[in-house]
């Protein structure tokens, strides 16, 4: 059987944050929603009767928003048309004020076995300036919450915010086994600051470090064993299914060389140099300027080249 990775968007939000680029909405029929997205991954299944699903996704949007028995409803319909491996990372995106003690049980109920933070800050002024609907107290009371009832937690931060702090509190980074740290880019943030980001990056990474949470991936970075399995299905080049709103999918269509040094150049690990060998000079230059490294039979990104890894990637695809 082929893995398969299988991604369920749930566009609902309280509000729609300012700097979101992804499919989402305040308001709709989320009954009807529902109900149509079970249908289509009812219909969705027929093209996939020799895969296995090693991973499911419940992305947004806040799945959180909705009411814990449609994330069952929308489970007990993937495990009915799919064949699900009995180990599958299974996740779902919450948000601090949306989570509660009754909805994480569900979901353990229901065989969710990862749990995603919207964290982004651990500084009321930040959250504000993000127009989160949460503070500070309410991140620590969620993730409190989460590590009672879950192994492995995940968190998301926003770093080199215009006007904003970065506040990285020990007692929960020791707690959470994944952190996803993402370099604010919205247009709306003109006065980004490349030197902060810069600071920002290297503090944070500095800290997670002293913790056990290393670096696998551009902006993401776990404890051993906890790297998030369903991205890892992207950039590793895998397939997908993709059901709901604004949702893609990747499935018996081939990558490109191009398409897995984008998404392989993204990962600590890198690409195998085979991968850029019609790229010899420029690869050279690469290394030679400090961007990329030679490990055994792999080309990777250093640290400096993580920083430009777009300017990186034109050099190369």
């Amino acid at each position: 059987m082929k893995p398969l990775s299988i991604y369920i968007h749930i566009p609902f939000c309280e509000r729609r944050c300012p700097y979101c680029d992804f499919e989402s909405s305040v308001g709709g029929d989320v009954d009807a929603y529902i109900l149509s997205l079970i249908n289509d991954v009812k219909k969705g299944s027929i093209q996939a009767k020799n895969y296995t699903a090693k991973t499911i996704y419940f992305g947004g949007g806040t799945p959180s928003f909705i009411d814990a028995t449609h994330i069952g409803a929308i489970l007990a319909t993937i495990r009915q048309n799919f064949n699900v491996a009995h180990d599958a990372e299974i996740s779902i995106e919450c948000n601090p004020n949306s989570l509660t003690e009754e909805k994480l049980k569900s979901y353990k109920k229901y065989g969710v076995n990862r749990i995603s933070i919207g964290v982004q800050s651990f500084h009321n002024k930040t959250l504000g300036i993000l127009g989160r609907v949460h503070n500070v107290s309410c991140a620590k009371t969620a993730i409190k919450l989460a590590t009672k009832h879950f192994d492995n937690v995940s968190i998301d931060l926003i770093h080199s915010i215009p006007r904003g702090k970065l506040v990285l509190p020990s007692r929960y980074l020791k707690v959470v086994k994944h952190i996803s740290a993402y370099c604010l880019t919205s247009d709306k943030y003109a006065t980004f600051d490349d030197g902060k980001s810069i600071k920002q990056q290297k503090r944070i990474e500095c800290k997670l470090e002293k913790y056990g949470i290393a670096k696998y991936e551009v902006s993401n970075f776990a404890r051993s064993g906890f790297e998030c399995k369903h991205n890892l299905a992207y950039w590793e080049c895998g397939e997908w299914l993709g059901f709901g709103r604004g949702a893609k999918s990747h499935f018996n269509e081939p990558w490109t060389d191009a398409d897995r040094i984008m998404l392989g150049l993204r990962l600590a690990k890198g690409i195998p140099a085979k991968l850029l060998s019609a790229k010899t000079s420029v690869v050279k230059n690469l290394i030679d300027m400090g961007f990329l490294e030679a490990h055994v039979d792999n080309i990777r990104c250093t640290w400096k080249g993580f920083l430009l890894l777009n300017q990186v990637l034109e050099k190369l695809i």
